[in-house]
């Protein structure tokens, strides 16, 4: 157990330093358009969704259940540690004057508002009502793949209409 904890600790670190790199290159960018990272953030929602559907083949062995447990948490934690830590390195780099930091900062927000924060919720109300149809393996997998499929056809959506009103 204390290795699985471990894991998860060294993950959730090299997420916020991954948040922190983003927050530095993304910031630096001369012309950041946000309309390109919102589509490119809702083509890789799409492939995970995609990819997380598609294993449900594979959900006869035990093998499956480890590994949906663990890219559960993974992908959980991806959605609120990557952008807290684009918020931080906005903070780091806050005396640097970099030119697209408000908008990589405000883009952070939204993915961590709009996609995290929904997916926590349902997940604790999923646990705390004690739903029978909730705590099989195969429905979370169907609904955290249909999930990121959704919220990436909204992402690539929104990206096309802010691409049009610029």
């Amino acid at each position: 157990m204390k290795y699985i904890i471990n894991i998860i600790l060294i993950t959730t670190l090299g997420q916020f330093i991954f948040g922190l790199y983003l927050a530095y290159l993304l910031g630096s960018l001369p012309k950041f358009e946000v309309s390109k990272l919102i589509n490119v953030t809702g083509l890789v929602f799409d492939i995970f969704g995609v990819l997380i559907l598609s294993n449900l083949v594979f959900e006869k062995s035990d093998r499956f259940t480890y590994l949906f447990d663990y890219l559960f948490a993974f992908s959980m934690s991806a959605l609120m540690v990557i952008p807290l830590g684009i918020f931080f390195g906005q903070m780091m780099v806050l005396f640097t004057k970099l030119p697209s930091i408000k908008a990589t900062t405000t883009f952070a927000g939204s993915v961590m508002l709009y996609v995290g924060m929904p997916l926590y919720a349902t997940d604790s109300l999923g646990d705390a009502l004690k739903l029978n149809f909730y705590k099989s393996i195969k429905f979370r997998t169907k609904f955290l793949g249909w999930y990121f499929l959704i919220s990436g056809f909204i992402f690539q959506f929104v990206a096309g209409i802010v691409d049009l009103i610029n």
